[in-house]
């Protein structure tokens, strides 16, 4: 019996230790399944999310795959035109009317027709190229990514299975890390996550982030993944060297601009500028408001005079004439996405500048609709195509730069005008609540904006010879705009002091009558001083003023020691 329970013990013994080492066995089996690295790869074609059997060419845009494709026609890679108008190049514009891109380098305008391997400048001048710059597949019109490089501040590399192109145009900074070994890249960062793409030691890789003991990295044919981040050096720091240079020459003036505009309803107010300049002093330049556009073809009403302009230059100040877009009958999408309105603008602008010597154009478009800020823009470098020819100096106007007007695009009119003009004022306007037209925070606030886009010695900061004098009453405020002296002496008929505000660097008077309160913000030599200060502090190419014959006469004498300083 003993030996017979013995061996029952023994029996089980054995049957548990074998049961042990199978669970240590499983569980060792286990951990080293969970730690050994797959081999198991991915297909690129995966990743990109394509059969790659068609002909059309993943985009891969700094890093981030682009929702369009290109294709392959004749050997050779093209880009949807929407594409490269809003990533790219904006000025490969396309005209929607005649389908042809339109393409101003500053020095001429050329014409791009699809199939075509000759492009026509509007000089007359032929361009030619090996295949067609821009072609038409359906509905949808690509250009060469090669003719897009050669005018556009862009890298690019093409990488085969699947089909794509690797585009950088970004001035951004990176941290580069190098292999050290010969590494995997893997679809997410875990041995068992697929193998992407495999890289020879020494490869150069965009270090994107650091994700435990991974790093996120992003390799030269777009691919973006992950690697051990032992198997990669400490890194360095590098900024894309751009190779692309493209000068648009500028009309610069040797001394500072000293502007005023004179605002005129008909010819016959042209009369009136003897008496309104008589006590100026320190002007070098006038802007009459001539020109306003009246109709979507590009028709403008002219109140241009021969021998207002010889007056001026008599006097030694040159003539930018102003065009408006106020008429609120014209269509601001139909009259600047027409070429031919486009073309009757710029010629009678430019036709007129010539035949009465204008030295400069003055451009107020102030109804431009978000829907046709591409168009405006085109106007833009179109008509300074043509200004250039005729050394005729074009500046344009603007009002301080805010999210809901960046169509405008200071930075693009910084780029083909001559000067950019910031209107420094509205601050508060008819219909808002009370306030200083032009506070000296505004004014500094719209500046350094401004810069952001504009070099110093192309912009002009233009100040106001006007005020408003606010009246609030049963809750409702309205406001009238004044000339300087008006509103002094508003506030002194009413017996209301003018006490200095350092916050908005202007005086401020207040007062009651007849149930109203009546607020104005003066402006006046020292707040117009005070915003100089705040100009000559940034280097700016100078003064504007809305409207010669607001201002007091004694403010003319600042504006001449800020101009001549």
């Amino acid at each position: 019996m003993a030996r017979q329970k013995m061996r029952k013990k023994s029996g089980a013994g054995i049957v548990l230790a074998v049961v042990v080492i199978a669970a240590v066995a499983a569980v060792a089996g286990l951990i080293i399944y969970r730690k050994a690295p797959t081999s198991a790869k991915m297909p690129l074609s995966a990743y990109f999310g394509t059969t790659g059997e068609d002909s059309s060419v993943i985009i891969m845009l700094n890093g981030q795959k682009a929702d369009c494709a290109g294709i392959v026609k004749d050997g050779r890679v093209y880009l949807p035109q929407n594409f490269v108008q809003d990533e790219l190049n904006k000025r490969l514009y396309l005209d929607d009317a005649s389908g042809n891109i339109l393409y101003a380098d500053g020095n001429c305008v050329i014409t791009i027709k699809p199939g075509e391997n000759i492009n026509y400048d509007d000089e007359g001048g032929q361009h030619s190229f090996d295949v067609p710059v821009m072609i038409q597949e359906n509905d949808t019109r690509y250009l060469s990514i090669d003719y897009v490089k050669s005018c556009s501040d862009m890298d690019y590399d093409f990488y085969d299975s699947p089909a794509r192109v690797v585009i950088e145009n970004d001035d951004y900074t990176n941290t580069y890390a190098t292999a050290k070994k010969k590494i995997k890249v893997r679809y997410r960062g875990g041995v068992k996550s697929k193998i992407i793409e495999e890289l020879d030691k020494g490869t150069e890789l965009v270090y994107r982030k650091a994700v435990d003991e991974w790093a996120e990295v992003q390799t030269p044919s777009g691919v973006v993944g992950y690697v051990p981040a032992k198997d990669l050096d400490d890194g360095t720091t590098k900024t894309r060297q751009s190779n692309y240079t493209h000068e648009i020459s500028s009309i610069k003036k040797e001394h500072k601009i000293s502007l005023v505009w004179f605002q005129i309803g008909g010819k016959a107010g042209n009369s009136n500028i003897d008496n309104l300049i008589a006590n100026t002093s320190g002007i070098n330049t006038i802007s009459p408001t001539w020109y306003a556009v009246t109709s979507e073809d590009g028709s403008l009403s002219d109140y241009s005079s021969a021998d207002f302009v010889k007056a001026m230059h008599a006097r030694g100040i040159e003539v930018w004439p102003l065009v408006s877009d106020f008429e609120n009958s014209v269509n601001s999408k139909k009259l600047l996405s027409s070429e031919q309105a486009r073309h009757n603008m710029i010629d009678k602008l430019t036709g007129d500048a010539a035949r009465y010597g204008y030295d400069g154009i003055n451009i107020d478009f102030e109804r431009v609709t978000k829907d046709s800020g591409d168009d405006y823009l085109q106007f833009i470098r179109e008509l300074s195509v043509e200004c250039r020819r005729k050394n005729i100096v074009l500046s344009i106007d603007n009002y301080k730069a805010e999210a809901y007007n960046s169509h405008y695009d200071m930075e693009e009119q910084g780029i083909y005008a001559d000067y950019v003009i910031l209107m420094g004022y509205d601050e508060h306007y008819a219909g808002s609540e009370s306030g200083s037209v032009a506070s000296i925070g505004f004014v500094d606030d719209g500046i350094k904006k401004a810069l952001k886009s504009v070099p110093a010695d192309k912009l002009v900061n233009a100040v106001p010879f006007y005020t408003r004098i606010w009246t609030i009453k049963d809750g409702t405020t309205t406001s009238r705009a004044v000339g300087m002296q008006t509103a002094i002496d508003d506030l002194s008929k009413n017996g209301a002091p003018a006490i200095w505000d350092d916050t908005v660097c202007q005086y401020f008077g207040s007062y009651e009558k007849n149930g109203e309160t009546v607020k104005i913000w003066v402006e006046e030599d020292r707040s117009i001083e005070e915003k100089l200060k705040v100009m000559d502090n940034y280097g700016l190419a100078g003064v504007g003023a809305w409207k010669l014959g607001l201002e007091k006469n004694s403010v003319w004498s600042v504006i001449s020691r800020y101009t001549a300083g």
